[in-house]
């Protein structure tokens, strides 16, 4: 039996492929931080989609934003390959200072450029595509 998908998942999913085709699109053009801000927000609603189709509900708030919680919460229905496991945990901290000077204690842009967000661009995708597979089995 096929189970049907919550339109709130199916809502998540899709958010989180917006973000990361735009995340993409600033990679292609050297916006790097702002790009690893938009890869680490297409992971946290992946994982979203992810916890509502487990039957849970996702933290709200600064913990809403932790990727290694998000994961956790779900990881025993969803584990991912360590490599991708590992990228969760580092794009975590980078939240913040991908986005606010005084946590990255200079202009984001001028930190964080193009050998960070090339460790991930790929790999996000991958992320994304694993989560959808495994929410759509019902």
């Amino acid at each position: 039996m096929i189970q049907k998908i919550r339109k709130d998942v199916v809502w998540w999913l899709g958010s989180a492929k917006d973000d990361y085709k735009s995340a993409l699109r600033l990679y292609e053009v050297g916006m790097h931080a702002n790009a690893l801000n938009l890869l680490h927000t297409s992971i946290e609603k992946a994982l979203k989609a992810a916890i509502l189709w487990s039957g849970k509900r996702y933290p709200r708030g600064a913990e809403g934003h932790k990727l290694n919680l998000l994961y956790g919460m779900v990881k025993p229905r969803l584990r991912l390959p360590k490599r991708l496991e590992e990228t969760i945990f580092d794009l975590t901290p980078l939240y913040l200072p991908t986005k606010y000077p005084d946590a990255a204690f200079g202009i984001p842009s001028k930190v964080y450029g193009r050998e960070y967000s090339s460790k991930y661009v790929q790999k996000v995708g991958e992320i994304i595509r694993w989560v959808e597979r495994k929410t759509s089995r019902g």
